[in-house]
């Protein structure tokens, strides 16, 4: 295991702190810091994990205050909300329906991912389609009330 200097750890908890992934991290130090270390190191700065308990305090205050300030500054922002993601993407499919089908295609494939499926239909207890289908049904209906508006 390499031995890691405090800016090492301290970039290490702060990473951590903003859900950056350990192979994200443990990337970023090898390219960024000619750093080699491995997950177990990484992990190990995260007081969240079972490993993490055993965390000098200052690192542990450093991980809470990161992750406050984190979720304050960057997660309270309506763009990383989901609802308010796809809501847009709802305004720009109906806005373009009919003028710009390109657009609006593209805007439906973004809906996909937004829902995790990326193009796949997600499959309930049921074994009916689960909250992608119903999107998907209340988009198509409201296209053919626009397809037949016009007729």
């Amino acid at each position: 295991m390499a031995s890691l200097d405090q800016f090492t750890k301290e970039l290490i908890v702060k990473r951590l702190a903003t859900y950056t992934s350990p192979v994200e991290i443990q990337k970023e130090l090898k390219m960024e810091h000619n750093v080699e270390a491995n997950i177990d190191q990484i992990v190990y700065y995260n007081p969240e994990t079972k490993n993490g308990a055993k965390l000098a305090s200052k690192w542990k205050e450093l991980f809470h205050y990161t992750r406050d300030e984190y979720k304050d500054k960057v997660i309270s922002h309506d763009v990383t909300h989901q609802g308010f993601r796809l809501g847009m993407l709802q305004r720009i499919v109906m806005r373009n329906i009919g003028k710009d089908d390109g657009k609006a295609m593209e805007a439906l494939e973004q809906v996909a991912k937004e829902m995790g499926g990326h193009y796949l239909t997600k499959i309930d207890d049921s074994g009916k389609g689960g909250d992608i289908n119903l999107f998907l049904t209340q988009v198509n209906a409201k296209l053919e009330q626009h397809i037949n508006k016009d007729k």
